[in-house]
């Protein structure tokens, strides 16, 4: 039985240090900071392919011969390739053979009993036991997205039967048979997890008084086949008894195929001009939004525009206590957001305006706030803060704040989904985004957003 190796993945998470809980350790702290089929996988390579296989590689290769001809010294892994050479339509790609002539697979997500497999059905003409072959990465082709269905290096097969004195040990993707005269025969194909759909019509009931279906769900992404006869079976269209590897050539679609940030539509259509435009939430034609490309000219940033000003989406550093001068408040109008991992940089200032002006303890000059914080050090929660993203296209999956600081103390008022107000203070403390640590100097601090169209 052949066998593959799913690989290994590890990852270090830092973490943020945690300011002193003593309202000196805090100063001290602040002020600081402001001064500062076939054979089985070679399961070796496979194992470690995450740090022997870069992924910083330049340009946008659409096949794993380009991905060598960059880095002579890549191996075998997942790399990101670019259909028609454009960034708005990437995908991962296993590159096989990078040492001798390197072929591209898919990588399978849905890997499950009951997934991604075909089946010949036992009994009737046919003696022994039912042959069964999954697979977990399909051998495509990156400049047409056909797959052959033949390919079975990335598969295991059980069972084992016989017709008419020939062996089947194994059956090629998206086939279903048997010989007992019913569709007893079953096939799964599942691209869910993956950029990927099934062009439809392509399957069609073959040999002696065959019967079947091919049902299509989760938008094109899974075709469940029942197939049989006797003999009969349901395959691609043209091919004659589909088991072992005779197979053929079966028709994907890339379904993600929009661009997904400002950078790829400055690279796609050559957009230079700092706007307004239309970007799609993992490339997906049915998931547009309104960004703001700023600095199209040069490195690309995208920002999501608020609709509501003014009274809303400010924040607040309220004067008083150990903190004198008059309150500080600063209120934004775009938001620096990261298209690909759908999350605020509450920290980014560029398209803002504050009033006031403050010395925190006593000391450290304050004249704007980051997004989605209220602040006071007069030992009550006389901060404020207000987040309102009606008018775009995200909300927030739940409540994200917390009361953080020396005594802190505040309240969060959840309107929907898209509108929160808060209240934050203590001695000194804050109410803002779960984690944030320092809201005087904090860079890149994180808010998350869910697409809500």
């Amino acid at each position: 039985m052949r066998t593959w190796k799913k690989p290994l993945l590890s990852a270090a998470v830092a973490r943020r240090p945690r300011l002193g809980a003593g309202l000196g350790a805090l100063f001290m702290g602040l002020v600081a900071l402001s001064t500062g089929c076939g054979e089985a996988a070679e399961s070796g390579n496979e194992e470690t392919f995450s740090a022997l296989a870069p992924q910083d590689l330049q340009g946008t290769p659409v096949t794993c011969q380009q991905v060598k001809n960059a880095n002579p010294s890549a191996r075998d892994g997942e790399y990101t390739l670019y259909f028609n050479g454009y960034r708005f339509q990437p995908w991962k790609a296993w590159c096989h053979d990078m040492v001798g002539t390197p072929t591209e697979y898919l990588t399978l997500k849905q890997t499950g009993t009951t997934s991604n497999y075909s089946q010949y059905t036992v009994g009737g003409e046919t003696i022994g036991e039912t042959v069964r072959t999954t697979y977990f990465r399909l051998r495509i082709d990156p400049l047409t997205l056909r797959v052959n269905t033949a390919d079975q290096r990335f598969s295991s097969s059980t069972g084992g039967l016989y017709f008419m004195g020939s062996l089947v040990s194994s059956m090629p993707y998206a086939s279903a048979m048997s010989c007992n005269r019913s569709a007893v025969g079953a096939a799964n194909l599942d691209l869910r997890d993956t950029p990927f759909s099934v062009a439809t019509n392509q399957f069609s009931l073959g040999g002696e008084l065959p019967s079947g279906t091919s049902n299509y769900s989760q938008s094109d992404q899974v075709v469940d086949m029942l197939g049989g006869g006797w003999c009969g079976w349901n395959s691609l269209t043209g091919i004659s008894n589909p088991s072992n590897q005779n197979g053929g050539l079966l028709q994907l679609k890339l379904t993600h195929n929009k661009p997904r940030s400002c950078e790829e539509l400055k690279d796609a259509y050559g957009y230079s001009g700092d706007n307004e435009y239309t970007l799609y939430i993992n490339g997906n034609p049915n998931k547009p939004w309104q960004v703001w490309c700023r600095n199209m000219a040069g490195t690309p940033l995208d920002y999501l525009v608020l609709r509501n000003v003014g009274a809303s989406n400010y924040s607040q550093y309220t004067a008083g206590g150990a903190s004198p001068g008059i309150s500080v408040r600063t209120s934004y109008s775009r938001l620096r957001i990261d298209p690909l991992n759908l999350y605020v940089v509450i920290t980014d200032r560029t398209f803002t305006t504050s009033t006031g002006g403050l010395l925190h303890g006593n000391s450290v000059p304050v004249n704007s706030m980051p997004y989605a914080t209220a602040m006071s050090c007069d030992g009550t929660a006389s901060g404020m803060a207000n987040l309102d993203l009606r008018g775009t296209s995200f909300s927030v999956s739940s409540n994200p704040f917390a009361l953080s600081g020396y005594v802190p103390v505040g309240n969060t008022q959840v309107i929907n989904a898209q509108v929160f107000n808060l209240t934050g203070g203590g001695w000194c403390g804050w109410n803002s985004v779960y984690g944030f640590t320092d809201p005087l100097n904090g860079t890149n601090e994180h808010l998350s957003l869910v697409y809500t169209p």
